[in-house]
């Protein structure tokens, strides 16, 4: 039983969910077994106890931290979609040329941008105090949790619905992807 705590505590409660969850419908087709045995013994008050401290979630969230990751994340998308590394590849999927950009009004659309990325910031933050995330690769498990649950599936949508070409899903998803565990990592330690 110490174990499963242990778990719980170390691992930000994500595999002693699996864990009690397989257990849970486990006990419904072992009858009497050792499992069934175990869900009932679980000492819930221990498990819960780091939940219950947190009254206020986000409190102690440290706001320059949350603006530096912003800012991480949109250098890290100039530099993704610069014309040198992937931008000429981007705009030719989007149908798009650079003289159609150079056009187009840019500032409003970088501070909408910046203002999403302290969004997403925000939410990750949150996503990883609730996790009890301490290390980089912690940080880095709960953005790379965060990319697979949310952004690569809703983005997917785009492809099967609206017909975009999977060469943009991939291009836009592999900065996400590297964004987000960036991004967890880094706040995770901060």
């Amino acid at each position: 039983m110490r174990n499963i705590v242990h778990v719980w505590q170390r691992t930000g409660n994500y595999y002693f969910l699996v864990i009690f969850l397989c257990c849970f419908f486990c006990s419904f087709f072992c009858h009497g077994t050792y499992e069934q045995e175990m869900i009932y013994k679980v000492n819930y008050s221990k498990l819960f106890k780091d939940r219950n401290k947190r009254k206020d979630w986000g409190g102690s969230m440290n706001i320059l931290s949350i603006i530096v990751v912003a800012v991480v994340y949109m250098a890290l998308g100039m530099f993704w979609y610069n014309p040198n590394v992937f931008g000429k590849k981007w705009m030719m999927l989007l149908g798009k040329k650079r003289q159609d950009m150079k056009k187009q009004n840019m500032t409003p659309l970088h501070i909408m941008a910046f203002i999403a990325a302290l969004v997403i910031t925000l939410i990750l933050a949150v996503f990883i105090r609730f996790s009890n995330a301490s290390s980089i690769g912690e940080g880095a498990l709960i953005g790379l949790l965060v990319w697979a649950g949310f952004v690569a599936t809703f983005a997917l949508n785009d492809v099967l619905w609206k017909g975009e070409p999977f060469g943009l899903y991939i291009l836009n998803n592999g900065y996400y992807l590297i964004a987000l565990v960036i991004m967890g990592a880094i706040l995770a330690v901060w």
